[in-house]
């Protein structure tokens, strides 16, 4: 089932058209109506029938997005991990989360980034395997248009602002979603042009994106020799090399932004194995495994931005888990802050 724009949106969507810059303007009004929404109860049991498009750049994005039954004041865009497995992220995350009382109040979505051999229609956006040109990172997709990954997220935001008007938006991620906002907060300038408060949420990703060339080595920031680990300091570990989306924001003002988003870093104790992750010579400089480059990259923003504001959450005996994660004590802090 896919769901069709309605008229306000449509004319929402025209209207966006003429006021929005053309870099990134790819209408802002693509959600369905909420009459049109299933609830969370539904989409447990038939997550593919809460499937929707968004219209962008003369293409579609797909996703799939659940409601609760009271009035909507929070929504909550969950990005997928490696496997692009936006079902099971919608599915889970209101299953592992009471959707009656805990998510009575709010909209979920799950956003779905193909790649040009998954399986999908003509209309729908794909991006390359090549993790340079991936999805992942802020790349642009291959087919049927060129739209940037982190653009598509910006659009969802005022699309979710513009339609409800609520009170608060949250883009998590988990593993390579984790990855996603991560790097996405220090590019994304959304916030200022919605009413809704907007929160990140990364967690437990692969790796960070640092802005200076030290990093913690042998208790104690130093630079690295370039010669010897080539990609340390190029994007996606570094700023050097980054992509157009973060084009017309020098260092500083990416530093800047970055703090400015309201950041969150929900980590897992025991995510201490090395099973899919990162293993490149910029990533290993961070750490040797995810939770001990979750606590580097936070003394990092502790040491180079005092005062700074972002918070760190420590799930105590979890692991590699979206899940558990999803379901914690801290998520809902941060759910409920």
């Amino acid at each position: 089932m896919k769901f069709t724009v309605s008229l306000k949106s449509l004319f929402l969507f025209f209207l966006s058209s003429l006021t929005i810059g053309s870099t990134k303007a790819y209408g802002a009004a693509g959600l369905p109506d909420l009459s049109e929404v299933k609830n969370h109860s539904a989409c447990k049991l038939d997550v593919e029938s809460c499937k929707a498009e968004y219209p962008i750049s003369n293409a579609q994005f797909p996703f799939y997005i659940s409601k609760g039954q009271g009035k909507i004041d929070k929504v909550i865009i969950v990005i997928h991990g490696t496997d692009r497995n936006a079902t099971d992220y919608l599915r889970d995350f209101i299953t592992s989360n009471d959707s009656e009382t805990t998510l009575a109040n709010t909209l979920v979505i799950a956003p779905h980034f193909l790649q040009v051999d998954d399986q999908h229609s003509a209309q729908e956006l794909s991006w390359v395997h090549a993790w340079e040109n991936s999805w992942k990172f802020g790349a642009k997709s291959e087919s049927p248009a060129a739209v940037n990954s982190y653009a598509v997220i910006d659009q969802l935001v005022k699309s979710a602002d513009i339609s409800l008007h609520p009170k608060k938006i949250i883009v998590m991620g988990h593993s390579a979603g984790g990855q996603f906002v991560q790097r996405y907060a220090y590019g994304s300038q959304v916030r200022k042009g919605i009413q809704s408060s907007l929160t990140y949420v990364v967690s437990n990703p692969s790796s960070y994106l640092y802005m200076h060339d030290e990093r913690w080595l042998d208790n104690k920031w130093i630079q690295p020799l370039v010669q010897s680990c080539p990609d340390y300091n190029l994007y996606i570990y570094g700023p050097k090399g980054r992509n157009d989306y973060f084009a017309g924001l020098s260092d500083s003002k990416m530093e800047s932004n970055y703090l400015q988003n309201n950041v969150f870093y929900l980590m897992g104790t025991n995510d201490v194995l090395t099973e899919d992750l990162d293993q490149s010579c910029g990533a290993n400089l961070q750490g040797v495994n995810r939770i001990t480059r979750a606590k580097n990259f936070f003394q990092y923003l502790n040491s180079y931005y005092p005062g700074q504001t972002h918070q760190f959450l420590m799930v105590e005996g979890v692991g590699h888990d979206h899940v558990k994660m999803f379901s914690s004590e801290e998520f809902l802090k941060i759910l409920n802050k």
